[in-house]
């Protein structure tokens, strides 16, 4: 469980250093706001779902271990993460702020 703990804590800070704002002179609702890198550097499968802050489903995706995924936000919003870290087929379930 201390490991685990541990995954979540190196993913969350992975995820806070690694935003990156990308604000443009010309905005539409098609032009990229915000880039975020989430890095898996541990052995576990992750399903991450980023949910609004109010309630609904942003995104949800899954990232091997030992892997990276860079996402562009398109809108800004308040989101929410969950994950899910699978290892040997035990399931264990985060809150990611």
């Amino acid at each position: 469980m201390k490991r685990i703990t541990l995954v979540i804590i190196i993913l969350i800070t992975s995820l806070a250093a690694s935003a990156q704002n990308s604000w443009g002179a010309y905005m539409n609702s098609e032009d990229t706001l915000a880039k975020m890198v989430f890095k898996n550097k541990s052995d576990y499968t992750m399903t991450l779902k980023i949910i609004y802050q109010m309630g609904g489903l942003y995104r949800t995706f899954t990232l091997r271990p030992q892997s990276e995924m860079t996402l562009s936000f398109s809108q800004s919003d308040t989101f929410k993460l969950k994950i899910k870290a699978v290892h040997n087929d035990r399931p264990s379930y985060h809150d990611g702020g």
